[in-house]
């Protein structure tokens, strides 16, 4: 199994569910959004009893409701006026001898929850309009990203589905929280990706573990697979987009802070187009600081 990027701490949770797992017993995995809850979902299956079955991903945030039985449990011939005339199956059979993954299951609506949990409890389903009861043989996981205690609260999570599915829970921390290990997650993530190999400065690795990375791991991926689509092979501070080597510099304003014009100017001898670089930003934008703050380069040329 990879924990590339996982703290000693969840990898020891990641087992001790993963043991659960393979007894049956359900996976609740949480997390922000873009933290890897579904590729470390992927982990366990592939590490579990039901490795050799297929992996089943059910967005629950993306099934229609009036079709949300017949789309996981399927449907028997005849059930609906065109329908397909011998029935189709549903995911749950895709899933048998494998795993199902149940994505966003904060996201379901609460008619359905009530359904889902008695699936759960019996372990068993029945086809829409059909007359027997279908046994599933197959690991199961959640997934969510909502903040749980509210969701309870509001009345958005029915709480006996909730102590249902978390069994065993694994809170994924977000990208921010694992920086010091960056290096080894985007080695991880360019091989998941079949992406080619890219070498960071030091200077842009110290630069990318500044910035808190708001979309997490898949606003990472989404820069590498950039990076690879222009060519580059080593990347420096200029080839990080501009929120990253920009973020901690702004005033209120929304404005590079003179502070920091400043202190590269001194370490350039007054040279704009370095300290431009340096900067991350073009010389015109340098230039409309310098008169904005009233500040000429030239004092500072050694």
């Amino acid at each position: 199994m990879n924990f590339a990027g996982l703290p000693l701490g969840i990898r020891e949770k990641v087992l001790r569910c993963l043991e659960m797992f393979n007894k049956g017993f359900p996976i609740l995995i949480r997390g922000e959004t873009g933290v890897g809850k579904s590729f470390l979902a992927r982990e366990i299956h592939r590490a579990s009893r039901w490795k050799d079955g297929e992996f089943v991903r059910v967005d629950l945030a993306s099934l229609e409701n009036d079709l949300f039985e017949s789309q996981l449990f399927g449907y028997d011939r005849g059930t609906f006026t065109g329908g397909l005339i011998e029935g189709k199956v549903g995911l749950l059979d895709l899933a048998q001898g494998g795993t199902v993954f149940f994505d966003e299951i904060g996201n379901l609506d609460l008619r359905y929850q009530k359904k889902l949990l008695i699936f759960l409890d019996e372990r068993r389903y029945r086809r829409v309009g059909g007359k027997n009861y279908i046994h599933l043989n197959a690991g199961i996981i959640f997934a969510t990203n909502i903040y749980i205690k509210g969701a309870l609260t509001e009345g958005k999570l029915r709480e006996d589905l909730y102590h249902r599915i978390k069994t065993c829970e694994i809170e994924l921390p977000p990208l921010r929280a694992r920086l010091f290990v960056l290096e080894e997650i985007i080695e991880l993530l360019i091989k998941i990706k079949n992406l080619k190999p890219l070498k960071f400065t030091p200077d842009a690795i110290e630069k990318m573990k500044e910035y808190s990375w708001p979309g997490n791991l898949r606003e990472l991926l989404n820069f590498l697979v950039e990076l690879n689509s222009l060519g580059k092979h080593t990347i420096e501070i200029s080839d990080l987009p501009e929120n990253v080597r920009n973020h901690n510099k702004a005033d209120s304003n929304g404005r590079i802070r003179p502070e920091l014009i400043i202190n590269e100017l001194s370490k350039t001898g007054g040279n704009v187009k370095e300290t431009a670089s340096r900067l991350g930003v073009s010389r015109q934008y340098l230039y409309k600081m310098f008169r904005a703050y009233r500040i000429n380069p030239a004092d500072y040329r050694r």
